[in-house]
């Protein structure tokens, strides 16, 4: 039986199991033992493609919203900013809908401390309302 608080050695038995080596080999360390592997190149089903470089804004912006009603017309980010060290501010910033490139920008803030500010943007000056099944969205055309 193997104890679960000695992972390396229960390491080095299923090492030692699958390679049918003899049980004396317990003691030899694994990373001593691992350097006779015949290494073979990754199977092409197996390979990941790297990772591709994303900006911080096409990785906040949001393309689609789960129990909305209605097409928007509009682009939005949502994602979190740092706030110094150890802390994070979220913010869900939606483009206007006006065509105008002089409209102004507004931060809409709650309450005080503890408070979402998204209760605004639901409630009182956002593009979305929620509705009475609160699972979906409906459009606040006031907006």
């Amino acid at each position: 039986m193997v104890q679960m608080d000695r992972p390396g050695e229960a390491l080095q038995m299923f090492y030692n199991f699958v390679r049918n080596s003899s049980p004396t080999d317990y003691n030899v360390p694994l990373w001593k033992s691992i350097d006779n592997l015949d290494r073979k190149p990754l199977k092409p089903e197996y390979f990941v493609a790297p990772a591709t470089m994303v900006s911080r804004a096409d990785a906040d912006r949001i393309y689609s919203l789960p129990g909305l009603t209605f097409d928007y017309t509009f682009d939005q980010w949502s994602g979190y900013l740092q706030a110094g060290k150890g802390n994070k501010l979220f913010y869900w910033f939606l483009e206007s809908q006006n065509a105008d490139p002089s409209t102004p920008v507004i931060l809409w803030l709650n309450g005080g401390p503890g408070c979402s500010s998204l209760i605004g943007m639901f409630t009182e000056n956002g593009p979305f309302r929620v509705n009475p099944d609160q699972r979906t969205l409906w459009e606040n055309v006031y907006s």
